[in-house]
């Protein structure tokens, strides 16, 4: 009767190793300081490599100008994209997202 035993002897756990292998690749937390999402950045990314965050999400392209001379002026780098908005399907509006790097929200965020 071996219906209740456990054959844990016979289990092959040769691919368990390459499982764990794959969590080393991901991007590592150091604290819980950040304000959009409560995690830190790990110190092992690169500062020049932070991810970008919307700053501000605007629906008249000429506001823009305005945003991102200021963004210049701090010396803040920032990327500007455009996206259709999903709030109405009758016509075409487009939003205009204006991203900084993570590491420059708190810096903003005192400033406004």
């Amino acid at each position: 009767m071996t219906e209740g035993k456990n054959n844990s002897e016979n289990e092959d756990l040769s691919e368990f190793a390459d499982y764990l292998a794959e969590f080393e690749s991901t991007i590592g937390f150091d604290a819980e300081t950040c304000p959009v999402c409560g995690v830190n950045i790990s110190d092992s990314l690169s500062i020049e490599k932070s991810p970008y965050v919307i700053f501000k999400c605007l629906d008249v392209e000429d506001k823009i100008f305005t945003v991102t001379k200021e963004l210049e002026l701090k010396c803040i780098p920032f990327k500007v994209e455009k996206r259709l908005s999903a709030e109405t399907n009758n016509k075409i509006v487009y939003l205009y997202d204006v991203l900084i790097p993570l590491k420059c929200l708190p810096y903003l965020e005192k400033i406004v």
